[in-house]
């Protein structure tokens, strides 16, 4: 029975139409939001989505689903991205000096 599914389920495919070009608008700077073109205001509503992504979906693939939903050029997912596995590590550093100090001072809570 599980060919019969076979012949009727479509399967995905990577769609192959897009280009995926980094703009580096500016070569003369070490930020990364200047050199790629995103000023400040926009900066920081892409770390909000960011946050928001991080501390409201499920999964990894959610997060990056509702971050991407956000972006409007390949140089904001590039931020986005960037700030949100910087997030990712800030966050798995702060859970786990918290869970050794709870350890160490009897609290389970953490």
């Amino acid at each position: 029975m599980n060919w019969f599914r076979k012949l009727f389920k479509k399967e995905k495919t990577y769609n192959t139409d897009y280009k995926f070009k980094l703009c580096i608008v500016n070569d003369d700077t070490d930020l990364l939001h200047e050199a790629l073109g995103v000023n400040e205001e926009r900066s920081k509503e892409l770390l909000e989505v960011a946050l928001k992504a991080y501390d409201s979906q499920k999964t990894l693939t959610d997060a990056y689903s509702a971050m991407l939903d956000n972006c409007n050029h390949i140089n904001e997912v590039i931020m986005i991205m960037n700030m949100f596995n910087r997030i990712q590590e800030i966050k798995s550093q702060d859970s786990g000096l918290m869970g050794f100090l709870g350890k160490i001072l009897g609290n389970n809570e953490h």
